[in-house]
């Protein structure tokens, strides 16, 4: 079985907000990934032929990047998705701020209210940066 169904079937099971951590987990592992690449080329020049060592290693980190990428638009597909549907039922005016790389968010100077699914939900006041309890 691909990896991405079993992904795929994970996120499902996901609320909006979790689905943002887990945004945020994949978008700081890439970052560090990367960083981690840089210091290791530049170890591996140092070192000349005996720094051979770390082309295996930026290699296998190269493949985690692009999965964890992949993962990243899965998510972002996700949240996308949900937060169509809770315009949908709720009415709310949502709009697609090009610099979240299409991830939606209210229209500037309203919140939206997230059912946690548990008789209580949050406010999501992006004006404000923060999510209310």
């Amino acid at each position: 079985m691909d990896w991405r169904v079993g992904y795929k079937n994970a996120i499902n099971q996901l609320s909006i907000p979790s689905l943002y951590g887990e945004l945020q987990k994949l978008e700081n592992s890439v970052k560090h990934l990367r960083r981690s690449n840089e210091e290791l080329k530049t170890h591996g020049e140092e070192e000349g032929q005996e720094g051979s060592w770390v082309l295996p290693i930026i290699s296998e980190n190269g493949s985690v990047i692009e999965k964890q990428e992949e993962q990243i638009q899965l998510v972002k597909g996700k949240i996308l998705e949900r937060e169509a549907q809770i315009d949908i039922q709720e009415g709310n005016e949502m709009a697609i701020d090009e610099r979240s790389n299409g991830v939606s968010h209210p229209i500037e100077g309203t919140s939206t209210r997230v059912n946690l699914g548990v008789g209580e939900g949050m406010d999501v006041d992006e004006n404000e940066g923060g999510i209310h309890l």
